[in-house]
């Protein structure tokens, strides 16, 4: 109405007129239209040229892509593969004398997140690496040491079974022994004590002061063994 803007739709175009303005609402509308489809162009030759640069033609049909020669590490495509890290408990010396545990990171397969200790316990019998005996961590675990089996019992319980020259350990080697197999199997999330067995046969094993447990060892058994990586508090100043 009256000299106000007017619209007019006509096949879906709307063409807009302002009072004065004559064609220059017009012609600044093609003027915008014609700037965009020349950004389009030089993008789509951009993309173009990209591609040839590369050299990448696309297939005809799907085809099978080898992971492998991708450098693709396989694992990581199998969820029951997973890999993690996990912590398996070796020995230092301390006064001269192989008594005080440290801990060292391996990998260990996806079964330890849901509990199965048994990538820990492999990795600990395995023994300390080149490098690792090279800073003179060790183990006292005995050379030829097998697990003949290791099993999950309610409560948490985990049950290792060991060939017979764990049974022929005594004294503090003993005792460092079985705090190695504890603090390392107990890593392993809702582990709550370990039961230790020899071909079998269940046994009564000391703690760190001596006493015989029959009950299933924990870490609180063996108090004060791992060697601490908190740094030494500073010196208190006198007044």
């Amino acid at each position: 109405m009256g000299g106000g803007p007017s619209r007019r739709r006509s096949g879906g175009a709307v063409r807009a007129r302002t009072a004065g303005g004559g064609g220059r609402g017009v012609t600044a509308i093609h003027r915008r239209a014609g700037r965009s489809r020349t950004l389009v162009a030089r993008a789509a030759l951009v993309s173009l040229v990209v591609a040839a640069g590369c050299g990448i033609s696309p297939d005809t049909a799907p085809r099978d892509i080898d992971l492998a020669a991708a450098g693709v590490d396989q694992r990581s495509t199998n969820p029951q593969a997973a890999i993690g890290e996990g912590r398996v408990f070796f020995v230092v010396q301390e006064g001269g004398v192989p008594s005080r545990l440290v801990s060292v990171s391996r990998d260990v397969d996806a079964a330890a997140e849901r509990g199965d200790p048994t990538s820990v316990l492999d990795a600990l019998l395995d023994g300390p690496n080149t490098a690792e005996r090279s800073n003179e961590i060790t183990t006292l675990l005995p050379v030829g040491l097998d697990a003949l089996g290791v099993s999950t019992r309610p409560g948490g319980v985990v049950v290792v079974d060991l060939t017979e020259p764990f049974g022929e350990l005594t004294g503090q080697t003993l005792v460092v022994a079985l705090a190695q197999i504890v603090h390392t199997i107990s890593e392993v999330g809702g582990v709550n004590g370990v039961r230790i067995t020899v071909e079998g046969e269940s046994r009564a094993w000391p703690d760190a002061i001596g006493t015989q447990q029959s009950d299933p060892l924990t870490v609180f058994d063996y108090p004060g063994l791992v060697r601490s990586t908190q740094p030494a508090f500073p010196a208190i100043p006198n007044d």
